[in-house]
Formats: structure tokens, C-alpha cells, sequence
């Protein structure tokens, strides 16, 4: 299970979103105020939301890494993941273009790059992203190695 190198992977995956999570320069998530007012809920939903993807995200991947006996139930629910860290780091830039004011491209470029140096666990979705395809190509792998040792038997 966990000397399997895409366990590896979807470890990785699952501790990036958490890391992301409690990370100071990360806007993913600000933490609950109580008592909970819709006052508070309403300025913190797109937090809200992109925390919450970024947890489901997370969770399963670490969920994936104990489906190693049905690998193809694994692949569906990494991919699941996937889904998920596509339509966070797509809803994520849906609402980091109305904050950055910009009227071209000149003003666009110092907000991303506030975004890139100062702000940088806003890329690690990205990352989930990649190290849940890296682990998706592995258990593909596996099973490809698993039906020839039973075509052997």
C-alpha cells in the first residue's frame, strides 16, 4: 500500500492541500469566526468555497491511497480529485481578475507577480494537480504489470 510509488504520489497530493490549507500567505482559507454570522458568511464565501474544494480535494486523494486492491475504482476517484483542483484553480482566477483591477496587460503583470513571489501556495493546487496525474500514471502502470503476471499464471 504505502511502498506502492503512487501512494507516494497521492500522499503528497492529500499533504500539499492540507498544507495549503493552514498556510499563512495561502487566501484558500481564513478560518471560522463564532459566533457564525451571515455577515461573516457573506464576506467569506469564495474562502469558503475554495477551501472546501481544496479539502474534498485533499481528503480524497488520501482516500485513493487505500483503494489499492480495485485499481480501477482508484483511478476514477484520483480523477474525481482532479475534477475538483480543475474547477478550484478555475475558480480561483475567476475571482483573481476582478481584484487586480487591470485595464491591460501592464497592470495585469504586477499583481501576478504578487501572486507568484509573495502568495506562492496559490500554486499548489497546481501541484495536487500534477502529483494526482504522476500518481494516476503509476496505478495505470501497476495494473498493466499485475494483468501480465496473471496472464503468466
Amino acid at each position: 500500500m504505502i511502498q506502492r510509488i503512487q501512494s507516494i504520489f497521492l500522499l503528497l497530493a492529500g499533504a500539499l492541500g492540507i498544507a495549503a490549507l493552514f498556510l499563512p500567505l495561502s487566501h484558500f482559507y481564513e478560518g471560522f469566526r463564532f459566533p457564525v454570522n451571515v455577515e461573516s458568511m457573506m464576506q467569506n464565501y469564495p474562502f469558503m468555497i475554495t477551501g472546501g474544494l481544496l479539502k474534498v480535494a485533499a481528503l480524497i486523494s488520501l482516500v485513493a491511497i487505500f483503494l489499492f486492491r480495485n485499481r480501477k475504482r482508484q483511478i476514477n476517484i484520483v480523477r474525481i480529485a482532479q475534477l475538483l483542483l480543475v474547477g478550484l484553480i478555475g475558480y480561483a482566477i475567476y475571482m483573481f481578475y476582478p481584484f487586480t483591477g487591470w485595464q491591460n496587460i501592464d497592470t495585469l503583470l504586477p499583481a501576478a507577480q504578487k501572486y507568484v513571489t509573495q502568495h506562492w501556495a496559490f500554486w499548489m493546487p497546481l501541484a495536487m494537480l500534477v502529483f494526482n496525474a504522476i500518481g494516476i500514471f503509476y496505478i495505470r502502470k501497476d495494473d498493466k504489470l499485475v494483468r501480465s503476471a496473471n496472464r503468466l499464471r
